[in-house]
């Protein structure tokens, strides 16, 4: 299930509520970003 989150509470929430959770960080303007997000998809 992909979520974003926003803030430091919403990260902890996650990680409290989850037995395993993957953090992916990205910003608009990044290429690399852009290209791994599709390919994390896969492993939902």
């Amino acid at each position: 299930m992909e979520e974003m989150v926003r803030t430091i509470e919403d990260i902890e929430k996650q990680i409290n509520d989850s037995p395993a959770i993957l953090i992916y960080v990205s910003t608009e303007g990044c290429n690399v970003c852009r290209e791994l997000k599709p390919k994390m998809k896969i492993i939902n």
